[in-house]
Parts: structure tokens; C-alpha cells; sequence
């Protein structure tokens, strides 16, 4: 079910056109240390994995102070990149979910999409053993009524009661874009 959309060049382009969206927000709200204007300092991404996908979908929207003396970085929130992990966030989360606690397709869709087999086993550790202790997610359950143990499975199907699959997933990945750099204190660890 969730495998079409780790290579639709059409669900990818969704992203990039949110991820626009997203960025012209932050634009529009100025520098968030001194609000002065921001200048556009877009770079390039080099997402692993083997889908064939156009150079223009791995720009990553970045922006810069124009003041004299601030010049700090402000960062787009993205639907794509999921903090410093070097793959597509669908990735990370799609391929988390689709094996669930089977370890007998790891190697399969390792070969699939040329990500190494320790790289999945790590985002499946981050996925169970971190994820839960973030305040990102204790903040999120709180508000749920539902219990929900296996991750990231459980919480796209949560999301999916309520959309499609498709529209699920873009709104679980709206709902992670939210994860704060304090959520990730062990991410290098799991990132590669």
C-alpha cells in the first residue's frame, strides 16, 4: 500500500509545491531573530535512495538575515527532508512502517531502494525506542484519545482514518515537520 508512493514522481512534486508554500511563509514572516527582511539562500540536497527524481525536487528552501550584523540562517519547515536524516522523510517513515516487526523484508527492500540494511534498522530503533520520549510526541498524545504503541504504523493510521492514504501521509508529515531540534538530541545516530 505504502510502497507506490516511496517512487510516484507526482506525490514527490506535491511535496516540493508544499515545501514552496511552506517556505514562502517563512519568508513572508521576516527574520525570526530580528525581523528584518530575508534573502533567499536555497541550496541543494543530496537525498539517498534510488528513485530517479528531477535535481529541482532536492532543493532545500533556506533563507538568510539581510541585516548587517544578524546574517543568521532562517530555516523553511519541510515536508520532504526530515531534520538531518540524509533520506527522503517518506522514506524514513514509509519503509519504517511497511516492515512493522518483520525483519524477513529488510533485506528486500534494502536491495529495492539502495539503502543499507543497518541505515533501516537504525530509523526502525529511532522509530521505538526514541520517538515515544520526544516532547514532540508526548505533547501529541496528550491530545489523543487513541493509544497508539507501534510507530510510525499506527500513527499513519490514525491519520488515515479520517483522509486517504495519500492525504495521510501528507498530514502525518505536516504533523512531524513540527519535531524541534531538542526532539533530536541522539539524531546522529540514526541520520546516516
Amino acid at each position: 500500500m505504502y510502497h507506490k508512493f516511496l517512487t510516484d514522481k507526482t506525490f514527490f512534486h506535491f511535496l516540493y509545491k508544499t515545501d514552496q508554500d511552506l517556505s514562502k511563509q517563512t519568508k513572508d514572516q521576516g527574520c525570526p531573530f530580528c525581523r528584518a527582511v530575508l534573502h533567499v539562500a536555497n541550496y541543494m540536497r543530496k537525498p539517498r535512495g534510488s528513485i530517479d527524481l528531477p535535481e529541482h525536487l532536492s532543493l532545500r528552501f533556506s533563507f538568510s538575515c539581510s541585516r548587517d550584523g544578524c546574517r543568521k540562517r532562517a530555516m523553511a519547515l519541510s515536508i520532504r527532508f526530515l531534520g538531518r536524516f540524509v533520506y527522503w522523510s517518506v522514506h524514513v517513515i514509509l519503509i519504517s512502517a511497511m516492515l512493522g516487526g518483520r525483519a524477513t523484508d529488510v533485506n528486500k527492500i534494502s536491495k529495492e531502494f539502495c539503502i543499507d540494511v543497518k541505515t533501516i534498522k537504525r530509523w526502525r530503533r529511532w522509530w521505538k525506542d526514541f520517538f515515544p520520549t520526544t516532547k514532540f510526541w508526548k505533547k501529541l498524545s496528550g491530545e489523543m484519545v487513541e493509544r497508539i504503541e507501534h510507530f510510525p504504523l499506527g500513527l499513519l493510521k490514525l491519520f488515515e482514518k479520517s483522509h486517504s492514504t495519500e492525504d495521510g501521509i501528507v498530514t502525518f508529515l505536516h504533523s512531524i515537520k513540527g519535531l524541534k531540534k531538542t526532539d533530536w538530541p541522539m539524531a546522529r545516530t540514526f541520520t546516516q
